[in-house]
């Protein structure tokens, strides 16, 4: 009887595992949409106030939709572009491809005219944008094998112990 409620436990601890991995995927999902949301905003407001790299990160930090984004924490000195992206490289939320859609949007923001950066923010927007419907489409597949895996991963750990 102790085995078999132990058995149990194993496959309820594998299940718990898969279906952790599966909100992480999720969790990253999000924040890729969280991404694509501040680049959209971003367009929208160079396009109607012709806003500024320290005003952008004033503005972004201000909103609580955007709060995952740790490396608009940056600290308002006389430089404030090398400080966000020195945040950027420490920053390991995101994944190689949005990191370099975001470095490159920041190096760029601001060195040219209004169109020249409307124009970067409509292609991070849109190779983010990419990624988003990429993940969406992963993201099922994803969660249903880790959920299956943690359930057949703790039946397999329980048949051995009995």
């Amino acid at each position: 009887m102790l085995k078999l409620v132990g058995s149990l436990f194993i496959i309820i601890a594998g299940a718990m595992a898969g279906n952790s991995a599966a909100v992480s995927f999720r969790n990253k999902l999000e924040l890729q949409r969280t991404l694509l949301k501040m680049y959209s905003e971003t367009a929208i407001m160079l396009k109607y106030s012709f806003i500024t790299l320290p005003e952008l990160i004033e503005q972004l930090r201000r909103n609580n939709e955007y709060s995952s984004l740790s490396f608009l924490d940056v600290d308002d000195d006389t430089d404030i572009r090398r400080s966000l992206l020195d945040k950027l490289r420490a920053w390991d939320m995101a994944d190689e491809e949005s990191m370099s859609i975001l470095k490159s949007f920041f190096i760029n923001f601001g060195t040219t005219d209004i169109s020249g950066q409307l124009s970067y923010a409509a292609m991070a927007r849109a190779r983010q944008s990419e990624i988003v419907e990429r993940e969406t489409k992963q993201l099922n597949k994803r969660s249903r094998f880790a959920r299956t895996f943690g359930v057949l991963g703790g039946a397999f750990a329980a048949v051995m112990m009995i």
